[in-house]
């Protein structure tokens, strides 16, 4: 049990990280401190309702889904237009190697966006509350 809580506090993500803004319709970088010496799977996640780590869309699309090969420790990664909508939900990145299995994670990072809270019966804004 100790080697497995060392383990996962090992991360080899050095971006994003706890100060990244990673705004959507643009670049955000994906990095790693070290090569794995094996193609490697990128995926972004969500935390939904604050309860489990999510992957993908609820029509199964994914945030970021990508496999890349050894010889790199880096990635462009285009921000989706739709992840604005979980601007208050945690993200981060995870990266497995994909011959041992092992996943790194990255630090929470932010992706921000707006939340318009609308007069349910007449569906318009009141410019004089917050």
């Amino acid at each position: 049990m100790i080697s497995y809580l060392i383990y996962a506090a090992v991360s080899l993500i050095t971006q994003p990280n706890a100060t990244s803004i990673c705004k959507t319709s643009s670049v955000c970088p994906i990095e790693w401190s070290e090569q794995i010496n094996s193609h490697a799977h990128l995926e972004v996640q969500v935390k939904n309702d604050n309860a489990h780590w999510i992957s993908t869309t609820s029509t199964g699309n994914s945030f970021l889904s990508i496999i890349v090969d050894e010889n790199t420790n880096e990635y462009e990664w285009f921000v989706p237009q739709y992840l604005g909508q979980f601007w208050e939900t945690p993200k981060r990145v995870v990266l497995e190697d994909m011959t041992t299995g092992a996943q790194y994670y990255s630090a929470d990072f932010t992706v921000p966006g707006i939340t318009l809270q609308m007069n349910a019966t007449s569906n318009l804004l009141n410019a004089e509350t917050s």
